[in-house]
């Protein structure tokens, strides 16, 4: 995948690195909900730049530091004002997003028997989501899509596309966590269809292909540089 994130985020790092990576990120994933970056269509929140988050975590970190920040940073994030509609269920999201994006980096670092993984939790996430809005089923066909990138890019076995990689674990990772706010958005806050119909531009082209995925993807390369270069100088 990268070079520079091995390098720099390694598995065997101190405990006591850990422990201060994950204070600092959880933390800045906190100041991040702080920052509004679309409204959500169907309630009084926003969504806001947490959203690079799922996808960065999943990129420059090993599974279980990731997993940790996400975890720490989501229950904080659900006492903000700016998700206060979501409280303590906030959490979910960003731990389904790295979950995901950090089983589609697995793969393509050779653990292929995650392949398939993705897309049946994408495809499951559809089913229940279909089973209440099925007037509206283009919602979840960007989800699909994600899965099916995964599955597209281990079966044509094409070794030198690591940007590739790196846009498709990010695509899931925000994929993963978009699945987890329509869940809640279904089967808690009984969203109407309309809602979904109104905001799914947005969704799909703002705040997921372009934020939770080209902006978090690029972002994540400046990271990992900038503390590459620090640490040879």
């Amino acid at each position: 995948m990268s070079s520079h994130r091995d390098e720099v985020f390694e598995e065997k790092a101190p405990l006591s690195l850990k422990i201060a990576r994950i204070g600092i990120f959880s933390s800045l994933y906190v100041v991040f909900t702080l920052i509004p970056v679309s409204k959500f269509i169907g309630g009084p929140g926003f969504i806001t730049l947490n959203i690079i988050c799922p996808a960065m975590f999943s990129l420059l970190f090993p599974f279980k530091e990731a997993l940790f920040i996400a975890l720490i940073g989501g229950f904080l994030a659900g006492f903000t004002p700016t998700e206060a509609m979501f409280g303590l269920l906030w959490i979910f999201l960003p731990v389904t997003g790295v979950i995901i994006g950090s089983l589609v980096k697995a793969t393509f670092e050779g653990k292929k028997v995650f392949t398939f993984v993705p897309l049946i939790f994408f495809g499951i996430i559809a089913y229940f989501y279909l089973r209440i809005h099925i007037a509206f089923p283009y919602w979840i066909v960007p989800h699909l899509v994600a899965g099916l990138l995964v599955v597209l890019v281990i079966f044509m076995n094409v070794n030198k596309w690591g940007e590739i990689k790196r846009f498709v674990v990010a695509f899931n990772a925000t994929m993963g966590e978009q699945a987890a706010m329509l869940m809640i958005a279904v089967y808690i806050m009984n969203l109407p269809t309309e809602v979904f119909m109104i905001a799914f531009p947005l969704m799909a082209i703002w705040e997921r292909l372009i934020l939770g995925t080209i902006v978090a993807t690029m972002i994540t390369k400046v990271v990992e540089r900038r503390l590459e270069f620090k640490r040879h100088n």
